[in-house]
C-alpha cells in the first residue's frame, strides 16, 4: 500500500512571487533561451529568457544571487496588414538584441532588413548563451483589456549596444 507522506508546511503560506530585480538599474545577463513564437496578431516575437551573470539587489534592498531571471518578447515580425509604424518598430527591436549581444550571425540569411526578420526562426537559437547588458524596469500587477490578470514582473526597458 502506498502512503503519502503528510506535508511538512501549509502550501497556502508559500511565497510564489518571483524575485523583482530593482528598477531602472543596468545589468549584465546570459541569454539561457531564445526562439521564435507566434504572435496573437500572426506575426513572430523573439522569446528571450535571461539570466542574471552577478548578484544583484530586489526591489525591496535584500540581496540576491546570480542567475536572477527576467523574459521578454521582442518582435521581430509584424503581422498581416500591420501599419507601416509597426513594421519599423519590429526592425528596431531586434536590432537592439543583436547589437547589445554583438551578435552578426543573422547576416547569413539575407542582405536587407527583411530577408534577415523573415528567418528569424532558424538564427534566434544561435543567441543562446550570449551575453548581453540591459536596463531592467518593473510592471506592476493588473487587468490586461481582454481581461486577463497579470502578476508584477521585471521588463527590459533599454537593450545596450556592445561597442
Amino acid at each position: 500500500m502506498n502512503e503519502v507522506a503528510p506535508l511538512d508546511m501549509d502550501l497556502g503560506a508559500i511565497d510564489t512571487s518571483m524575485p523583482l530585480l530593482k528598477s531602472e538599474e543596468y545589468y549584465d545577463f546570459v541569454i539561457k533561451k531564445a526562439e521564435v513564437r507566434d504572435t496573437a496578431k500572426g506575426g513572430e516575437m523573439i522569446h528571450v529568457e535571461l539570466a542574471t551573470l552577478n548578484p544583484a539587489t530586489d526591489m525591496k534592498g535584500a540581496s540576491l544571487g546570480a542567475g536572477v531571471m527576467v523574459f521578454d518578447n521582442v518582435n521581430c515580425k509584424a503581422g498581416p496588414g500591420a501599419k507601416p509604424a509597426a513594421v519599423e518598430m519590429a526592425k528596431k527591436s531586434t536590432a537592439a538584441l543583436v547589437q547589445a549581444c554583438g551578435f552578426t550571425g543573422y547576416q547569413k540569411f539575407g542582405t536587407t532588413a527583411s530577408e534577415q526578420l523573415a528567418t528569424a526562426r532558424q538564427w534566434a537559437p544561435q543567441l543562446n548563451g550570449l551575453t548581453l547588458r540591459a536596463r531592467v524596469g518593473y510592471n506592476g500587477p493588473g487587468i490586461a483589456p481582454n481581461g486577463k490578470s497579470f502578476k508584477e514582473k521585471n521588463a527590459i526597458t533599454l537593450y545596450v549596444k556592445k561597442a
